[in-house]
């Protein structure tokens, strides 16, 4: 088997993805053919390790499937660069129950009160602590300003 034989059947056992899919894969392993010949391997080394294209087109096809399955399930993608390329993170927010939704709620709104009740301690204690001191304070200044004189 030749380089355009075996991308022939690879293209034939591809049946079930879209034009588009099967053009990217079949260009994909044409330029790794390309690549691989430049590097000094011949088109029997390249085909021996790719394997047989039946089998090569099943597992990008259950790869194609398990990519849009994933994509489909989840609802949140995060991204960062390894030193491979770009890692993928998935979040699936979609098996969050309704209990821990409302969990989550309660727990915010109790937070909020906290921090309410705390801004409120803190002005209540400056209403009655720190302007009667003030007051208190100013009070004694002017005193001791009348007997200075």
């Amino acid at each position: 088997m030749n380089r355009d034989e075996f991308l022939n059947e690879l293209r034939k056992y591809l049946s079930g993805l879209s034009e588009n899919d099967k053009n990217d894969t079949i260009s994909f392993y044409s330029n790794y053919f390309d690549e691989q010949m430049a590097a000094g391997r011949s088109e029997k080394e390249i085909i021996d390790e790719l394997g047989s294209p039946r089998l090569l087109a099943k597992s990008i096809k259950d790869t194609k499937e398990a990519e849009s399955a994933s994509y489909s399930n989840y609802s949140h993608v995060e991204s960062g660069n390894t030193e491979s390329g770009t890692e993928y993170h998935f979040y699936d927010f979609k098996q969050v129950g309704w209990k821990n939704k409302i969990f989550a709620a309660l727990i915010l709104i109790l937070v909020i009160v906290l921090i309410a009740t705390l801004i409120a301690g803190v002005v209540t204690l400056f209403v009655k602590i720190v302007i009667p001191v003030l007051v208190i304070l100013a009070i004694v200044g002017i005193i001791k300003n009348l007997f200075n004189r």
